[in-house]
């Protein structure tokens, strides 16, 4: 499981977990305010970040951490899972009073004090984020769920050097896109979840991993022990 995984993992656990008023941020796994949870998700990854955020912007703030130190953006188009995200009610950037944890794009996990901590939209005073470390990773981690047998396909795939829809294709000489067809089947050793799919993970000829998305009423045969 890559470093950004497992933050936006640490913060999906969470939700459910009310807010917390006190001056230790929370307790892990009971309550949190949003800067307490944003630390602990960090944490969780082997990650350390400034613990608090609001009214104390100023150098060791994580919103200036991300500024200074790491990668701003303002584009929500631009953000991806595990980048922090940032609001301020005056709509200055250099004053910030709420942070959460990004799912990529409009989505995101904070903690409110009317709701404790929750999945939700980024809202109207939403003034950029992004990853607080020089070190960015794009985090094609993943993680095998071992499962060796054969899938059969029901539509034309796609094979992925990544478990992604961003990830390259693989293509013949000529540039063509290289599938698996309706009807055709694959050897598998397992699958892996990750960007909203399920994928098959098989390793080719050259040695690398490759992917195929599974979707609509694709067969799986489990091999025999």
């Amino acid at each position: 499981m890559g470093v950004r995984e497992m933050i936006v993992a640490y913060a999906r656990w969470a939700i459910g977990c009310s807010y917390d008023t006190t001056p230790s941020g929370g307790v892990e796994g009971e309550s949190y305010n949003c800067s307490f949870l944003t630390t602990c998700a960090y944490a969780h990854a082997g990650l350390t970040i400034p613990h608090w955020q609001g009214a104390q912007n100023g150098e060791g703030s994580q919103s200036d951490w991300v500024r200074w130190h790491g990668h701003w953006v303002t584009d929500p188009a631009q953000l991806k899972p595990g980048d922090l995200v940032f609001f301020s009610g005056s709509g200055d950037p250099y004053n910030t009073s709420h942070v959460g944890i990004s799912l990529g794009g409009w989505q995101m996990i904070d903690s409110v004090p009317n709701g404790g901590v929750q999945q939700r939209e980024l809202y109207g005073s939403f003034v950029g984020g992004g990853w607080p470390m020089e070190d960015c990773p794009d985090d094609d981690g993943w993680q095998l769920i071992p499962a060796k047998g054969t899938v059969v396909f029901d539509r034309t795939m796609n094979i992925r050097t990544a478990p992604s829809t961003d990830a390259p294709r693989l293509v013949d000489e000529d540039g063509n896109p290289i599938t698996y067809e309706a009807g055709e089947s694959l050897n598998i050793d397992g699958f892996v979840l990750a960007n909203g799919y399920t994928w098959a993970h098989y390793v080719g000829h050259s040695g690398k991993d490759r992917f195929v998305a599974l979707s609509g009423d694709v067969q799986f045969a489990k091999a025999a022990d």
